[in-house]
């Protein structure tokens, strides 16, 4: 038992070793994502044509799924802030968008035509 402990080799050699192990390990799992691997054909290669790494489909998903949800909500709030009868936020909320938001969410410019008979009603009576 003795012999034994004396020709095991220096705990620092051991860890030494392992991660020398897991660096060709993680080195060679790395080049086959971006090669495709020649073991296994179904694994598809990680690289488009010119070489750049392609996004995985569920974060191109994504991507795709908030730029619909963007342009909706800016359409939506640009025909509100033109309702709302702030032209001058719509025309400058092309250069920059964040207006239509300020301009939607503003109340209407002016009273309306309901709202002048109410107050000329209450005025006279």
């Amino acid at each position: 038992m003795l012999e034994e402990a004396t020709a095991l080799e220096h705990p620092v050699d051991v860890v030494v070793q392992v991660a020398t192990a897991l660096q060709a390990t993680s080195r060679t799992r790395h080049a086959t994502e971006l090669e495709g691997s020649q073991s296994d054909p179904n694994m598809p290669a990680r690289t488009s044509r010119c070489g750049r790494l392609t996004p995985p489909p569920e974060l191109l998903l994504l991507y795709v799924g908030l730029g619909i949800v963007y342009v909706f909500l800016l359409v939506f709030l640009g025909v509100k802030t033109i309702r709302n009868g702030h032209w001058i936020l719509f025309v400058i909320g092309f250069a920059i968008p964040l207006l239509w938001i300020i301009g939607g969410i503003l109340p209407p410019k002016g009273m309306s035509r309901v709202d002048e008979a109410y107050a000329r009603r209450d005025q006279a009576g």
